[in-house]
């Protein structure tokens, strides 16, 4: 078995050798560990620097970005992804929670990544909570303007509606499921995880968050990945391999800085 974590925070573990290693044992040969600030970016270098599939990202999630001035956010990222193992720009996105930073701060904050990975043509991490209508917003503002020029991403950990999914595919854009799928009181990601197609789906831990069935309550990590991967094949009728070897696929096609590292079975 070979399996990608699309989406981890590895800077968040104090002991990474034991964690990739029980990754390893249950089949899970890559991962992608997200930045969110100029901190945790500074914190994964050296991380995606020693350990051999580990991949990085660069990006200020929507409830960080008073840690970077707005404008030397074009700079920082540029610079950052010249760095051969930071493949993606993000974590970014929107977020409407009562103590999250103004719409319009976030607004502009995301579209300061959008244009760079337009720029770049790397693809884009996006966190949306409660905000499905205000990404397809900015998003199809963007490509109205862009001349023709495109960006894909993946919205990571999703939970908002399928249509939306299903718009946001129509652009190239992937889904992330996470252990959320697991749970017996989430019919709207059962929903996304039966009604999209597999070749937009990609799978994911957000550890040290989200731990699956039945882990629940314990802190999260990559190993468990594989219980997200049995609970979409479980939904959808189809094999634990067929769930591996699409997401894998998907994953590198989205990501194509990183190269394979073994066969898939």
């Amino acid at each position: 078995m070979y399996l990608i974590d699309s989406h981890c925070h590895l800077d968040r573990f104090s002991d990474i050798d034991s964690v990739l290693d029980r990754s390893k044992s249950r089949g899970i040969h890559q991962w992608i560990s997200i930045s969110t600030s100029p901190m945790t970016f500074q914190a994964l270098l050296p991380i995606v620097k020693q350990y051999d599939g580990v991949y990085g990202t660069v990006g200020l999630h929507p409830l960080e970005i008073h840690t970077l001035p707005d404008h030397a956010i074009d700079h920082w990222l540029t610079t950052a992804i010249q760095h051969p193992k930071i493949v993606a720009i993000g974590e970014t996105g929107l977020d409407a929670q009562e103590s999250s930073p103004p719409m319009d701060q976030q607004e502009r904050c995301f579209r300061h990544h959008i244009r760079v990975a337009i720029e770049t043509q790397l693809p884009l991490v996006v966190h949306t909570r409660n905000t499905d209508q205000a990404f397809l917003s900015i998003m199809r503002d963007v490509r109205a303007q862009s001349g023709g020029k495109t960006v894909k991403g993946v919205l990571h950990c999703f939970t908002g509606s399928v249509d939306c999914a299903k718009e946001a595919i129509d652009w190239g854009w992937k889904i992330g499921l996470s252990g959320i799928v697991t749970f017996k009181n989430a019919p709207d990601v059962h929903q996304l995880a039966t009604q999209l197609p597999l070749s937009a789906l990609l799978v994911e831990t957000d550890a040290p968050w989200l731990a699956p069935h039945p882990y629940r309550g314990k802190d999260n990590e990559p190993s468990y990945m594989m219980e997200t991967a049995k609970a979409i094949a479980a939904l959808r009728g189809c094999s634990v391999t067929d769930i591996a070897n699409a997401t894998v696929r998907n994953t590198l096609d989205l990501f194509h800085k990183m190269p394979v590292l073994a066969l898939m079975d």
